[in-house]
């Protein structure tokens, strides 16, 4: 029988030689890394928004809505840098 072609992609690394310094000296690993920052800071933005100014929101403080508001544009700002981020590491190849 003919070798089929695997439909799990081979890291460009070769196995048994994962390095992290791919992250920080290639361009996808610097888009990778980036990606997974922009992520963290959406959680934080969505951790402030639920246990923070939502229970002041429900507490009756007024000045929590303007600062929801600026928390939840941020949140959004940053998930469209996630997408934009995405793209480009759809493009890059893992090699750089």
């Amino acid at each position: 029988l003919p070798a089929l072609p695997s439909p799990v992609p081979t890291p460009c690394w070769g196995a048994g030689s994962l390095s992290l310094t791919i992250l920080f000296t290639s361009s996808w690993g610097q888009a990778f890394v980036a990606k997974v920052a922009l992520v963290a800071g959406m959680l934080m933005l969505a951790g402030l928004n639920r246990f923070v100014l939502m229970p002041r929101l429900s507490n009756g403080q007024a000045s929590a809505i303007p600062e929801l508001l600026r928390s939840i544009v941020l949140e959004q700002m940053l998930g469209l840098s996630v997408l934009a981020v995405t793209a480009a590491l759809g493009v890059l190849g893992p090699s750089g």
